[in-house]
């Protein structure tokens, strides 16, 4: 019985995998998404061997689902594209916007202290991530001091910077895998850190010119 469960477990994620390499195709090949397909060697083993630790107690019935979970969660991410230019840097921007001036923590900072025009502050952004990424040297302006002004405005706080780097992070990850992917959420993690440091200094010195 516990096998016929996992045959049918590999089977179900093999097809959702086979489905959606059709559904990137042109239309005429769009039917193969209906075809249910042979059960790959790979799922095969994978699943013989968690059965038999079934068997054997070294896992439980739950940690297969949990398995299951991962392995698509894997596959996913193995057929998401990396970030390959401006497009798809003003991709993410646009959605990190969209959903952090809705965010409850941090959202009045953009739409009621900084007031953005969003229409000017995009293609800004996108500057400095084309510059960070690919060298291309299109941004002109110091990050620091953008905030120190918005600082003045009103306080930032570390939960600010933790709050925009969970957005950005949750919106990278969902869209793009890849080098430059990692990057823009290492990179972000980075200018969280320092911008909180720096902040908090000046704050600390108040007399100190930024």
């Amino acid at each position: 019985m516990f096998f016929m469960v996992g045959f049918f477990i590999a089977f179900w994620g093999h097809h959702a995998k086979m489905r959606d390499q059709a559904l990137r195709h042109s239309t005429p090949f769009r039917c193969c998404a209906l075809i249910p397909p042979v059960v790959c060697l790979r799922s095969f083993v994978h699943w013989i061997l968690l059965i038999n630790r079934l068997i054997f107690h070294e896992f439980t019935i739950s940690d297969v689902f949990r398995y299951q979970t991962r392995l698509k969660i894997s596959n996913l991410v193995e057929y998401m594209e990396d970030v390959k230019n401006r497009a798809d840097i003003a991709i993410l921007v646009e959605d990190f916007y969209a959903k952090a001036m809705t965010n409850e923590k941090i959202g009045y900072i953009f739409t009621d202290v900084a007031k953005l025009n969003l229409e000017k502050h995009i293609p800004t952004i996108c500057d400095f991530w084309e510059t960070v990424l690919f060298g291309n040297m299109v941004y002109r302006g110091s990050v620091v001091r953008k905030h120190m002004d918005l600082n003045r405005m009103t306080s930032l706080e570390p939960i600010h910077f933790e709050t925009w780097l969970t957005i950005w992070k949750e919106i990278v990850s969902s869209r793009y895998a890849g080098e430059k992917a990692d990057e823009m959420i290492s990179r972000a993690e980075k200018m969280a850190e320092m911008m909180s440091f720096k902040i908090q200094y000046f704050k600390d010195n108040p007399n100190m010119l930024v």
